[in-house]
C-alpha cells in the first residue's frame, strides 16, 4: 500500500504542474494509486501528465473527463514529450486538427462521389441531427 506522504507529493506536484499553465483556474489536479501515487492535471478532455523521469510531460486528449488510466483516449503524445505541459498540449492540438484536416477532406471526397451518382428520384431524405 502506497504511503499517505507519498499522496501529498503528488498532490503537490499536480497543483506545481497545475500552476506551469497559462490560467492553472482552468485545470484540476487529479491523483490517483496504482502501484505507487500518480498525479495529473485535466481540463475537460486534456489530461497532461509528468513522463516516468519526471523531465517532460504527456498528454492525453480523450472521448471525456476520465483520468488518464481509463484507456479512452483518442490522441496522446506517443513517445512526443513535451518539455512543458504546455508543449505536451500544443504536441496533441496539432494531431488533433491533422486528424481534423484529413477526415473533412475524406469526407468531402466521399460527398463529391455522392453528388456524381445518379439517382431516379433526386429528392434526399433529411438528415436529423441525433
Amino acid at each position: 500500500m502506497a504511503k499517505y506522504a507519498n499522496k501529498e507529493a503528488a498532490e503537490k506536484h499536480g497543483e506545481e504542474i497545475r500552476q506551469m499553465m497559462a490560467n492553472p483556474d482552468q485545470w484540476k489536479v487529479q491523483v490517483w494509486e496504482n502501484l505507487g501515487w500518480h498525479c495529473a492535471i485535466d481540463c475537460g478532455p486534456v489530461h497532461v501528465w509528468p513522463s516516468v523521469s519526471k523531465d517532460s510531460f504527456n498528454c492525453l486528449i480523450a472521448g471525456n473527463d476520465n483520468h488518464p488510466g481509463s484507456g479512452d483516449g483518442r490522441w496522446s503524445t506517443k513517445g512526443k514529450s513535451g518539455k512543458t505541459p504546455e508543449e505536451a498540449v500544443r504536441i496533441e492540438m496539432a494531431s488533433v486538427f491533422a486528424y481534423k484536416n484529413a477526415e473533412l477532406g475524406r469526407l468531402a471526397d466521399i460527398e463529391a462521389k455522392l453528388a456524381a451518382i445518379e439517382l431516379k428520384d433526386p429528392e434526399l431524405p433529411a438528415v436529423e441531427d441525433d
